[in-house]
């Protein structure tokens, strides 16, 4: 009997459980490197519009969209500035609209709008390309596979910058691997560090974190699982202070002090040395090699702990994304870098970056 009514109650869990999903056949959610799946849908001119009437021709940008969304004017403005401003590109939007009241928009923007608005009331197509947040674009090769995925505007440059990178791939040299070194700074932000950490774990990427002597004693379980998880540690300082400003042996202080607390969370000492700020001179440079150390500095610095926003933080990166090694210095604790940082490594492996 007992067994009899938990087959029972298995089965009803297992019907709610599909309830709450949705199901699309043996479908998979679309992420990069997949083929875009094809639709039809009518525009708000009434035609009938498909995907594969575009694909093999251009490049294209797939956006979802919504009018209830406060982003939209901003998408419609910056793909006008798109075409307008950067000549030296080819590619085709096609705009998906999730409700029914995009009309209204498309009549108040009708002289930037140059490109077809697709309506999805029933959010059949949304529902393929696992839409759970507008706005959602898409950027497909020529071949129509999806290259680029973004959840929310990801702003002109970083726009321009994909479709440029997509349109030179063919005259570029593929065989050729290029280095990425993700950092991080001012680790550990405090307990919501883990959050970093799920992301990197999911992505299955390495960054170099350079630890805060002060905070790690605050809060050492963030660091003790970045060490467990094979992540670099390095020694930043104990209090955050500006080296220029300090004597030798105020330096050395934040320093030890701050290998002490990381040996005493992990058991291994640090070799690596980034000064607050990235403050460096001859003296400090003398310290650091008479202590065994390795400054490590940055190619690419976006700016992020001033939180300029997720955008401006992209269109920073993909702007100075130009060397065969490029080292990324990033701050934990801003939340608009923990937004947009599975995206940027979506974009990093794109364009050939090995993480190290």
């Amino acid at each position: 009997m007992r067994n009899e009514i938990f087959s029972v109650s298995f089965l009803i869990l297992l019907f709610l459980s599909f309830l709450s999903f949705p199901v699309y056949g043996n479908f998979i959610s679309p992420c990069s490197g997949m083929k875009a799946p094809l639709f039809t849908l009518r525009s708000t001119e009434g035609k009938s519009v498909k995907l594969s009437d575009f694909t093999g021709k251009k490049i294209i940008i797939l956006n979802f969209c919504a009018f209830w969304c406060d982003t939209w004017q901003e998408e419609a403005e910056g793909f006008y500035a798109l075409k307008k401003d950067f000549p030296d590109i080819s590619f085709d939007i096609l705009s998906v609209s999730i409700d029914g009241q995009l009309d209204m928009m498309v009549e108040k923007k009708k002289d930037l709008i140059y490109y077809p608005i697709l309506l999805d009331i029933k959010k059949d197509v949304s529902a393929v390309y696992s839409i759970d947040n507008v706005p959602t674009l898409f950027i497909l090769d020529k071949e129509g596979i999806i290259r680029y995925k973004f959840r929310g505007y990801p702003g002109t440059v970083t726009l321009y910058s994909s479709i440029k990178y997509l349109m030179e791939e063919r005259h570029r040299n593929s065989s050729s691997v290029k280095k990425m070194s993700l950092t991080f700074d001012d680790f550990p932000a405090g307990e919501d560090s883990d959050g970093l950490l799920d992301i990197l774990e999911k992505e299955h990427v390495k960054a170099t974190f350079f630890v805060s002597g002060e905070k790690a004693e605050k809060y050492p379980s963030p660091v003790r699982r970045a060490f467990a998880l094979g992540h670099n540690l390095g020694i930043h300082s104990y209090h955050h202070i500006n080296f220029t400003e300090l004597s030798e042996k105020q330096i050395i202080k934040e320093i030890s002090d701050t290998s002490d607390v990381i040996y005493n969370l992990t058991g291994k000492r640090p070799f690596l040395l980034r000064p607050p700020g990235g403050h460096v001179n001859k003296f400090i440079e003398e310290i650091a090699m008479n202590l065994n150390l390795k400054i490590l500095l940055w190619t690419i610095n976006p700016l992020d702990y001033q939180r300029p926003g997720r955008q401006m933080i992209a269109e920073r990166i993909l702007g100075e994304l130009k060397r065969d090694k490029e080292i990324i210095l990033l701050h934990d604790g801003v939340k608009e870098t923990s937004d947009i940082l599975p995206e940027l490594i979506s974009i990093f492996r794109d364009r050939s970056y090995e993480f190290q």
